[in-house]
């Protein structure tokens, strides 16, 4: 899992490069491509919301390649743990920029012109 270091998030996009998407995908448990597209879906609904999911996704990448890059000093036994850690954290972000993108989507076919959050979504 090393090659994590050149990972470049573009704010507001979340572009990751090259081969360091690898990495970050083994680590997830998955591939990160939706989690991105989701992101990027959601910068056409809302940009200040996407802004803020986009900025706490680069957090945990960030924390996540941290990780990786010391990852092969570790025993076995810590490397089990904070792996699952980090895939939790990855996840967990993702799951929120899923639920952005699908209330925003619900606000529009409410008829919305921009996301409200979940407790000021729009009732038709």
């Amino acid at each position: 899992m090393a090659g994590a270091a050149g990972m470049l998030l573009l704010s507001g996009g979340a572009m990751a490069a090259g081969n360091n998407n690898e990495a970050l995908n083994d680590l997830y448990g998955r591939n990160m491509d939706g989690c991105l597209n989701n992101l990027n879906m959601l910068k056409t609904i809302n940009q200040t919301d996407a802004d803020r999911q986009s900025a706490a996704l680069n957090g945990v990448i960030s924390g996540a390649t941290h990780y990786l890059l010391m990852r092969g000093q570790l025993t076995q036994d810590m490397r089990s743990v904070m792996d699952n850690i980090w895939q939790s954290r990855l996840t967990g972000q993702c799951q929120s920029i899923h639920n952005a993108l699908f209330e925003g989507l619900l606000n529009l076919a409410d008829g919305g012109t921009e996301m409200a959050g979940a407790a000021g979504r729009r009732q038709p």
